[in-house]
């Protein structure tokens, strides 16, 4: 069986008719690789990434770091080793016009960022939400894209074929779907 994480572009999908968040993360030929939830009613609702729909097997754990946070950070813990992959952090003045998370490492060094693009951003947040585009950097350069597309059900997709070395672990360009759609209030 091929390693789940060693994809460079993966699709997510919203469940639609279900309570709360979920989600089917898919490679891209349509596959379902992962399955994604969001607790409810909690203060501090985590996002659970599991090896599949029937949530036998948890993979990964993205868990805010506190209740309010204008910066809010939210750590990626590999649930079977319990240690961090990295986190996200918003960067919460910027992001009043244009959302920017900083992506760091294990150690919590920052080593990228997703970036909202153009005027799409302005048009979102005061006009319509209909579409979501980051552009995703790595140590200074592009890598790849989020986007999000609304359809019966928003589509999102992560590519960082731009990161042929794989030096960004990609357990973080899985976790970055469910948590840009949560962290962008979707």
């Amino acid at each position: 069986m091929m390693d789940k994480f060693s994809a460079d572009r993966y699709i997510m999908e919203q469940k639609m008719l279900s309570i709360g968040k979920k989600y089917y993360i898919k490679d891209q030929h349509g596959n379902n690789l992962f399955f994604a939830r969001m607790e409810k009613f909690k203060l501090k609702p985590k996002i659970f990434v599991y090896n599949d729909d029937s949530r036998t097997e948890e993979i990964l754990a993205i868990a805010p770091r506190n209740i309010i946070d204008f910066n809010a950070t939210y750590d990626v813990i590999d649930s079977r080793t319990g240690e961090r992959v990295g986190s996200f952090r918003r960067d919460g003045v910027r992001s009043l016009f244009q959302n920017k998370w900083n992506i760091m490492d294990a150690n919590g060094n920052i080593i990228g960022s997703a970036q909202e693009t153009g005027i799409m951003a302005l048009v979102r947040r005061f006009i319509v939400n209909w579409k979501l585009d980051f552009e995703l950097y790595l140590n200074g350069r592009r890598i790849g894209s989020l986007t999000r597309r609304v359809s019966i059900g928003d589509k999102y997709t992560v590519d960082v074929s731009g990161d042929g070395e794989k030096i960004l672990d990609r357990r973080l360009a899985v976790a970055m779907l469910p948590l840009l759609d949560a962290g962008e209030d979707r």
